[in-house]
This record gives C-alpha cells, sequence and structure tokens, in this order.
C-alpha cells in the first residue's frame, strides 16, 4: 500500500511542475475524471493519460505512457507502453517494450520486445506473445502466450501453458504446467513444491527445483523478492515518467546538484532537518503550517527518485567518458539508477552512507531550482 500511495504522490508532483515545463516536450497530454480515444483520433505520438478510467483505440506513433484506475488500451503503439493502474486491459499491439504495474493486469496483444510486469493478478492470453524476455511477479499468474525469450518469474500460484523460447527461473509457491507447454530450454526455481507437469507438457532442458526450506540457507538464491521487485518496478516507472513529463526541470536539478554538489548537499540536508522545526511553529497559522509540511513532503519525494535519476546520469556519464564519448540524459538513467540505489542500500554503513549523500544533493538541487525560479519572478515582476 505504501508503494502505492507513493506513486498517487509522485502524480501530484508532476503535475504541479507540469505548469512550468509543459511548452517545453513535443508530446500529448489527456487527463480527467474519464478519458477516451478513439481511433479516429490522429497526430498522437508520445501519449501521456491520467485519469480514473482511461481507454485509448487510437494509433499511437512512438510511446504511451498512461496511469489512473482502469485503464484499457486496444490501439496499436508502435513504441513502447508503460502504464500504471488499479485494472489494466493491454490488447494493444505493441512495437518495442510493455512495463505494467497495477492490481488485475491481463494482456492480449502482440509485444514485439520485452515485458516486465508486477500486479496481484496477471494473465497473459494466448492472443498475446511476447517476441522477448518475460520479467514478471504476481500472486496469481497465468501465461497462455508463447514467450520466445527467458522468463523470470517471482509469484505465488503460476500457471504455463504455451512455449518458452528459453530458460525459466525465479521463486514460485506452486507452479502448474499445462499440456500445451513447451519449455525449450531449463526450468530452475525455488518453491513450496515440486512443479505439477500435465501430460503433454515436455521440458526439454533440465528441471532443476529447491524446496524453499532447503534454500533459506542460500541466501543469494532468493535475493529478488516480489516485494523489491514490486518496488523497483515502480521506481524505474516513476523515474521514467518525471524524466519524459519533466525533461526540462530534471535536467536543470541534476545539473545544479553535479556542478556544485557541496552547495547542494548542505542546502538539502539543512532543508531536511531543519524545515520539520520551521513546520511546526508555522501550525500555529493552521493552513500555513499544513501547506509547509505538504511541500517538505513533497520536495523529499521527488528528491528520491531525482537522486535516483542523478545517480544513473553520474554511472552512465562516467562510463562514457572511459569510452570516450558523450552521454546525454535519457532513459537509461532512469533504469540504471533505481537499480544501483538499490544495491547501494545492501551494502551495510558505507552504501547507506552513498545513498544518503546523494538523496541530499538532489534535494539541494530541488531547493536550488525553486529559489532560482523564485527569484526569476522577481525579476520579471
Amino acid at each position: 500500500m505504501k508503494f502505492f500511495f507513493k506513486f498517487l504522490l509522485a502524480i501530484v508532483i508532476t503535475v504541479i511542475f507540469l505548469a512550468t515545463s509543459y511548452s517545453t516536450y513535443a508530446a500529448t497530454l489527456k487527463s480527467g475524471e474519464s478519458v477516451y480515444l478513439s481511433e479516429e483520433e490522429a497526430n498522437l505520438s508520445d501519449l501521456y493519460l491520467f485519469g480514473s478510467s482511461i481507454t485509448s483505440d487510437a494509433l499511437v506513433e512512438n510511446d504511451l505512457t498512461a496511469v489512473g484506475g482502469t485503464i484499457t488500451l486496444n490501439g496499436k503503439v508502435t513504441g513502447s507502453i508503460l502504464t500504471a493502474g488499479g485494472d489494466i486491459f493491454v490488447r494493444s499491439d505493441i512495437g518495442n517494450t510493455l512495463r505494467a504495474v497495477g492490481g488485475n493486469v491481463i494482456v492480449s496483444g502482440e509485444i514485439k520486445n520485452d515485458v516486465l510486469i508486477a500486479g496481484g493478478n496477471i494473465r497473459l492470453n494466448n492472443t498475446a506473445s511476447i517476441s522477448g524476455d518475460l520479467l514478471i511477479t504476481g500472486g496469481d499468474i497465468q501465461i497462455d502466450s508463447p514467450v520466445e525469450g527467458k522468463i523470470y518469474i517471482n509469484g505465488g500460484r503460476v500457471t504455463i501453458n504455451n512455449k518458452v523460447g528459453g530458460n525459466i527461473e525465479g521463486n514460485i509457491g506452486n507452479l502448474i504446467l499445462g499440456n500445451k507447454a513447451r519449455l525449450e530450454g531449463n526450468l530452475n526455481y525455488i518453491g513450496n513444491e515440486k512443479a505439477i507437469v500435465t501430460k503433454g507438457a515436455i521440458i526439454k532442458g533440465k528441471h532443476e527445483f529447491i524446496s524453499i526450506r532447503e534454500s533459506t540457507s542460500k541466501p543469494k538464491e532468493s535475493f529478488i523478492s516480489g516485494r523489491v521487485l514490486y518496488k523497483l518496478a515502480i521506481d524505474i516507472i516513476i523515474s521514467l515518467m518525471l524524466l519524459a513529463l519533466l525533461p526540462i526541470f530534471t535536467k536543470t536539478v541534476l545539473e545544479k546538484a553535479y556542478n556544485t554538489p557541496i552547495t547542494t548537499l548542505s542546502s538539502g540536508f539543512l532543508f531536511v532537518v531543519f524545515w520539520p522545526l520551521i513546520s511546526i511553529f508555522l501550525l500555529f497559522f493552521i493552513w500555513l503550517g499544513i501547506a509547509s509540511f505538504l511541500l517538505y513532503g513533497l520536495i523529499l519525494l521527488t528528491s528520491l527518485f531525482l537522486g535516483k535519476i542523478f545517480l544513473g546520469w553520474w554511472i552512465l556519464n562516467q562510463w562514457n567518458k572511459h569510452e570516450k564519448k558523450e552521454y546525454f540524459l535519457d532513459w537509461k538513467a532512469a533504469i540504471v539508477g533505481p537499480f544501483v540505489f538499490f544495491i547501494l542500500f545492501l551494502i551495510p554503513i558505507i552504501g547507506w552512507i552513498v545513498a544518503f549523500t546523494i538523496y541530499f544533493i538532489a534535494a539541494g538541487g530541488v531547493i536550488q531550482y525553486i529559489l532560482d525560479f523564485i527569484k526569476s519572478q522577481k525579476n520579471k515582476s
């Protein structure tokens, strides 16, 4: 629940800053209680949809991002789909990748690349097909679609009933292989009990099973839990959203953090420590204090994800310098950063210190951005 709450707060942050940066990117944004795009809609490229109920039958050139309560995507998307919501129905044919996080996720379309899904109940229908790899975590998972690549699964009850071209591995409570299952690679998993292999199912590679009781002494094999994958997916999705919706804001903050790390570190630390004290004092004015605490929470949350993007940007910058190439901030930073940030928190003391330092630097960059914005407004007046 706290991850979903964090996700909703991130949407609020996006909307607040959107007014200052909407004109800086070429994209189509639709929002409201109910959002519907018919198949007659034209010239849709890099489409962003926000609402309680979202339905899109339209053709989308390039990428589609949809966040809401109930999401139904029917129209073809030539790029990738990034979506999060309560109930998600993906019937679109997708030219690149699918990334989805939701309570219930049902996929029926053709995906030309990889798929990452986290959810409570997940179903990949037999009308769907995945040309790349599948990374999936959930409670009840039904895979009736063919998968050309490998599968990593973290789930409670998992049923596979179609062809899988690569290896299957993961942490699975209960696994069932249907009579149409055709596993070309190895099956290697940790679980409550060995898989139920229905008559007609074929496993061409090795079948290796480790009981959960036996795996307790092997922490590396259960390294990725469903909770971790869900949180990591949420972090990556929100980081991608910030980078896509607010490129100028994000780049400006990161440049301030990179060019003046000592200044931003100091201001970020002072803000995190002392602003709550100021907010407590402002509570004497009731609404002013509440607004102050709200601002504090929004800045903290924004800084958390900006810090992760900053880390990814810095790592990719250093790597490209080593390769004598120039790196420009893009989506790769929003994937590398959250993953490395997660690794840092697994390293006691030193990793924690580095992670919090990055966080304070990002918070300081946000504070400097806000101060510069206020200063520019005063100069205009």
